[in-house]
């Protein structure tokens, strides 16, 4: 069948007892005029609220899979070499047993590229990010977010205190994904590719979730941090997935000397794997 024969039908189905959930959806389908022929029918898809998702074929079918190195100067623009790290990289010779694919320590950013190997400028197809992530310390919070999807505004403060207007957890984005606390080697993924986030194979709740992180000592504030658990993708270029493990820590804020007790950066070191299909017509790899 021609992929690009298939077409695409919105429904939209309003339920007016806003007072009840819905238990059950029957649906069936029924064609009218035909004369002969054949109709399928693929990737049916119900979802709420007032916007539709995006649209994704289901490209495995028709694409092939392949593997490859990229090479940073195959498609530099200049005659000149190294051009763009303006250095050589540093190379490892006679390493064996390379057990991860990333380290970092602290609040760190991490750019993954998301581009086809033989020319940059190839459109390829969002795609979901599996992560794995151990910590090399004990932890009481961590958030992986990324710049893709935009900065929430007007979604209040964790911490609605002037001290503390420019804490990392004040700022909120569309796709963010938080994990409670935790012990230092725990095995932490976030699978795009099956929908699912494990801490040491137990599954996360998905959905809504709090998570609490502070209270003062002097009163009886305490600050939690309520999030919609997002999967982490890539659009076409380079995405930056932000990981942040934090640790609770006492301060003292104001005039009063109020002791509170929040989440702070404690420069814990963690390392892991990130792993995804790329999608361009034609080729998977």
């Amino acid at each position: 069948m021609d992929k690009d024969k298939f077409t695409r039908y919105l429904k939209t189905i309003r339920h007016y007892h806003k007072d009840k959930k819905v238990k059950s959806i029957d649906l069936k389908f029924a064609a009218e005029g035909l004369i002969r022929g054949e109709i399928r029918v693929t990737d049916l898809q119900l979802q709420e609220g007032g916007q539709i998702t995006g649209y994704v074929p289901n490209t495995r079918e028709f694409f092939n899979l392949k593997r490859f190195s990229i090479d940073e100067s195959h498609n530099a623009v200049s005659g000149y070499q190294n051009v763009y790290l303006k250095q050589e990289p540093r190379k490892f010779e006679n390493v064996r047993n390379r057990f991860f694919n990333f380290a970092n320590r602290g609040h760190a950013v991490m750019v993954i590229p998301n581009v086809y190997h033989e020319d940059y400028r190839v459109d390829l197809l969002p795609t979901g990010v599996d992560i794995t992530i151990f910590p090399k310390d004990d932890y009481d919070f961590l958030r992986i977010s990324t710049n893709y999807g935009a900065f929430i505004e007007g979604d209040g403060s964790t911490y609605d205190i002037e001290e503390l207007a420019s804490h990392p957890l004040n700022r909120r984005y569309t796709r963010e994904f938080c994990f409670g606390a935790g012990k230092a080697g725990d095995k932490i993924e976030l699978l795009s590719s099956k929908h699912i986030a494990r801490v040491n194979g137990k599954a996360v709740p998905l959905g809504v979730q709090s998570f609490p992180v502070g209270f003062s000592w002097t009163g009886d504030d305490k600050y939690t941090f309520k999030n919609r658990q997002r999967f982490m993708l890539l659009p076409w270029g380079s995405t930056r997935i932000r990981i942040e493990f934090y640790k609770l820590s006492p301060i003292t804020v104001g005039e009063s000397g109020q002791v509170l007790e929040i989440m702070k950066d404690m420069g814990i070191g963690y390392y892991g794997f990130v792993e995804f299909s790329q999608w361009v017509t034609g080729v998977k790899f």
